[in-house]
């Protein structure tokens, strides 16, 4: 009996560790998916404008 409740309690810290791993690594590259989307969205606009030069 305490060998199963002791498994359990780490199973459960381990669930809770991989959560909080999981916030701050969302936290860390919430960021930079902007900054991604930023680019290409920059990007699209200077070949629109290349395009209307080259017309």
């Amino acid at each position: 009996m305490v060998g199963s409740s002791i498994v359990v309690g780490f199973v459960g810290v381990l669930i809770i560790i991989m959560g909080i791993a999981s916030l701050v690594m969302r936290r860390v590259t919430g960021p930079n998916r902007d900054l991604q989307k930023r680019v290409r969205y920059l990007e699209n606009e200077v070949e629109k404008l290349n395009r209307t030069k080259t017309d």
